[in-house]
């Protein structure tokens, strides 16, 4: 109905003037020195060793008779192993 619609839209400009709050004041409380002290080291080292080891994760799982190719082997034996409820 139209109330519903009109209600609707009241809640999203109400939703859209928190967002706007929250962004002004996160711009005056914080300083960009600060946040690229925080972030680039994170964002330099942290991030890229973090998807090498993904990378490295998803590939050794792809190759035969690999450590985490072993590892899914057993847990798939293992979890077929257990007798099932009905």
């Amino acid at each position: 109905s139209s109330l519903q619609i009109c209600i609707q839209s009241l809640n999203e400009e109400q939703v859209d003037q928190v967002d706007l709050y929250l962004v002004e004041h996160l711009d005056d409380t914080l300083s960009q020195v600060d946040i690229s002290e925080l972030v680039t080291p994170f964002v330099e080292t942290t991030i890229p060793v973090e998807v090498q080891k993904q990378v490295r994760f998803a590939l050794d799982m792809t190759r035969q008779d690999s450590s985490a190719q072993q590892l899914y082997d057993q847990l798939r034996r293992k979890k077929n192993s257990i007798p099932r409820r009905q």
